[in-house]
């Protein structure tokens, strides 16, 4: 019998964490019904022992092994090879069900920053590593996810995260206020596609296989940011209807050792800005395809403007005069001119680019 759930996690010299991480998807609840999806992404460490170590003592752990061809290749992998009716991304220095009620604790404190966006709550604050940061864990995580799925059958659904930032030592809450559906509006997508450009993050959702196999939805390889982030915002894009969910929380710690932290200013902001090239190229590309979306189109293509403004390729970025409302502006301002720059975009950065079009019912 196929499992209801597969946990896919890629791995790339992950082994300090891999203990933790694991253990924590193990102590949920139902976990022996759940298959867990381990892709090495051509590890130079003992991150494969630790994981074997595990797999020897738990049937439903698995372990595949690429060289290293990044975290796009690896979910995709992960993708390919698993089994499960929905699937559920899990990053190795991570963990998964913090309790909702521990970490809100955590921000009534006068010194937290909160704000509220349509039922999506973010709450900063600061933290002094030297002391615990106090919280709790959940054993239902993916039993939340997972009922909420059982009567509407939503083609995705998005938890919250807690993130611990320890370069930069603050906090941080992403957290739905209740849970929620969204159908197939162009409004309702607006929702969901500021809350996904938020996330920041394809974890700490679920989503139906064969939501994911009917739309072709795969992590963009030759992206090395942002990659997760796109594959969300596509999934709200695709979907028939969705759902957050409150009371189900992922741990997501911040390190400098990832991928998304750069020693050198520079070189940062070089890789920043070619995500964002590829990022909203992709998407825009997308949305331009349909004028349901026309609204949509406007309001991306102008933060797409706005992140231009200190990229160090602003050549490759729409001009920041298609924000004006003037009618009389020159050709920059016309929907087919910022589509073709859009166009050449994607030859340029996402030569194997995926996604050939969207619904437009």
């Amino acid at each position: 019998m196929k499992p209801e759930l597969s946990i896919i996690i890629p791995v790339y010299n992950g082994e300090k964490y891999v203990s933790e991480c694991l253990n924590s998807i193990l102590n949920q609840n139902r976990i022996e019904d759940f298959e867990i999806i381990i892709i090495n992404d051509g590890s130079t460490d003992n991150s494969v022992k630790k994981i074997s170590e595990f797999s020897r003592k738990h049937y439903n752990i698995f372990l595949h092994s690429q060289n290293n061809k990044g975290v796009s290749r690896a979910r995709n992998m992960g993708i390919k090879v698993s089994n499960g009716k929905y699937l559920t991304f899990i990053d190795i220095d991570d963990k998964v069900g913090v309790s909702y009620e521990s970490i809100a604790n955590i921000f009534k404190s006068d010194f937290a920053i909160s704000k509220e966006t349509n039922g999506l709550k973010i709450s900063k604050r600061s933290f002094d590593e030297r002391n615990e940061i106090n919280y709790s864990f959940d054993k239902d995580y993916f039993i939340k996810m997972l009922n909420i799925t059982k009567n509407e059958a939503p083609d995705v659904a998005f938890a919250g995260k807690f993130t611990i930032n320890h370069d930069e030592q603050y906090t941080k809450q992403h957290v739905y206020k209740e849970d929620a559906f969204f159908g197939n509006s162009a409004k309702e997508k607006e929702i969901l596609l500021g809350h996904a450009d938020l996330r920041e993050n394809a974890n700490f959702a679920l989503y139906k296989r064969n939501f994911l196999e009917k739309n072709n939805l795969l992590f963009q390889e030759g992206m090395n940011l942002d990659e997760d982030m796109l594959f969300c915002m596509l999934a709200v894009l695709f979907s028939d209807k969705s759902a957050t969910i409150s009371g189900a929380t992922y741990l997501y710690n911040r390190h400098s050792n990832t991928l998304s932290n750069f020693s050198k200013e520079r070189e940062r902001n070089y890789k920043y800005t070619i995500a964002n090239i590829q990022r909203y190229s992709a998407f825009l590309n997308l949305i331009s395809e349909s004028e349901r979306y026309d609204n949509l189109f406007n309001t991306w293509i102008k933060e797409f403007a706005i992140s231009g403004i200190r990229a160090t390729e602003p050549q490759y970025f729409p001009n920041m005069c298609f924000m004006c409302s003037s009618q009389t502006c020159n050709d920059c301002y016309k929907k087919e001119v910022v589509v073709r720059k859009i166009k050449n975009n994607i030859k340029k950065f996402l030569p194997n680019y995926l996604f050939k079009g969207i619904k437009t019912k």
